[in-house]
């Protein structure tokens, strides 16, 4: 029953670390990653009753810059004056993005700002962009024609109409920005483009008292891995210092990483442990139910994945030289390696799946041995033991 639920676990993990990051490169998909543009929604400003009615002839109107798509609302017999009610505005949950844009245009209507007498009306296109600056604290930029008009600065809010609308009618020290009907008995239009956003870097929560256990998990030597300085072209990942780049030599064509690269240095004495690597050209294959060399029981069976992104690994000690390593992709854990035997990332991620029928191991594969593989590699950061008086 053990080995069958151990058989199950292992089947689980590996299906979550094949579909972890999105779809395979081979199917010309872009993985995401935490600097890429998304779209959180596909309209700013909602439809609904009889207040703003969907109307799907846009009468010329062309998404702008930066932009691929245009909603159009028309006011109906509910808002002939006065302003359009806070509940149109978007409500999506922005606390995980760092930026966010959408465009508005209208016709018919004025902008008002709490705290200002002047009002904009306009026939532009009225570009705004939110960046995240505190834990939901914004600054909010208009620009019109190009200019910047307007900057609101500490908007409290996670969400579109809390940061437009609420933030001025509920702080004394807020602003708002807020859509008014000009009253005078004519049709009023908001065109909306999508709400676009780049998410925050994922944050691996390192201890405060961690300490560099060593300088790179992923070391140089011979003709397999060749130092290159050039790391300009990778952002530094979020909790580290240090990015290392090694480049693979004449040496290192195919297959796997040989284990003597994986840094040997003795983390007994630590509880927690993170590092992070990102590659190219390269794969990252988990091996499971790995088969003992001299054992006639167990199965050997493996996943590949291709990352774009940072691949972040957080080691947990839970008994003496018993640990557990959990492998996580922008933002989402991929694989969760329990009750790996060892006491540096080389036995750890690499000797304790050859060598443990129940082990599993983390290799990294060369993938084209006409292309150039590059590794780059963290510090690695650990938090020691504490000792019990």
């Amino acid at each position: 029953m053990k080995k069958f639920l151990l058989m199950i676990l292992a089947f689980i993990t590996a299906f979550a670390f094949a579909t972890c990051g999105g779809q395979e490169k081979d199917k010309e998909q872009n993985e995401s990653s935490s600097t890429e543009t998304v779209q959180i929604v596909d309209r700013v400003i909602a439809v609904w009753g009889n207040i703003l009615v969907e109307n799907r002839e846009l009468n010329g109107v062309t998404a702008p810059t930066g932009f691929e798509s245009v909603k159009r609302g028309d006011s109906g017999e509910g808002w002939t004056s006065d302003v359009l009610s806070v509940n149109f505005y978007d409500g999506n949950d922005l606390s995980d993005y760092s930026e966010v844009w959408f465009a508005l245009k209208t016709v018919n209507c004025y902008f008002r700002f709490m705290g200002e007498s002047e009002a904009l009306e306009t026939d532009s296109w009225i570009y705004f962009h939110l960046t995240q600056t505190g834990n939901n604290v914004w600054t909010v930029e208009l620009t019109v024609d190009g200019v910047v008009y307007m900057t609101l600065v500490e908007q409290s809010g996670n969400t579109v109409r809390r940061l437009l609308y609420d933030d001025g009618w509920s702080s004394a020290d807020g602003g708002s920005v807020v859509i008014y009907h000009k009253g005078d008995g004519t049709q009023a239009s908001v065109y909306s483009t999508e709400l676009l956003g780049v998410k925050k870097p994922y944050d691996p929560q390192i201890s405060a008292g961690a300490t560099k256990v060593a300088e790179r998990a992923i070391a140089l030597g011979d003709n397999i891995l060749v130092e290159n300085s050039e790391t300009e072209s990778v952002t530094m990942p979020a909790g580290f210092s240090v990015v290392k780049r090694a480049d693979s030599g004449n040496g290192w064509k195919s297959d796997a990483l040989p284990m003597n690269f994986y840094d040997s240095t003795d983390l007994s004495d630590y509880s927690e442990v993170w590092f992070a690597l990102k590659i190219e050209n390269s794969v990252i294959e988990l091996q499971y139910n790995i088969r003992n060399n001299t054992a006639s029981e167990g199965v050997k069976s493996s996943v590949q994945k291709e990352f774009n992104s940072w691949v972040y690994f957080h080691l947990t000690q839970t008994s003496a030289n018993v640990w557990t390593v959990e492998i996580t992709v922008d933002d989402v854990v991929c694989a969760t390696l329990t009750g790996q035997s060892g006491n540096s990332v080389k036995t750890l991620l690499y000797d304790d799946g050859f060598n443990s029928v129940d082990g599993e191991a983390v290799l990294i594969c060369h993938k084209d041995g006409n292309v150039t593989a590059s590794i780059y590699s963290t510090e690695i950061l650990g938090v020691k033991k504490t000792t019990e008086a």
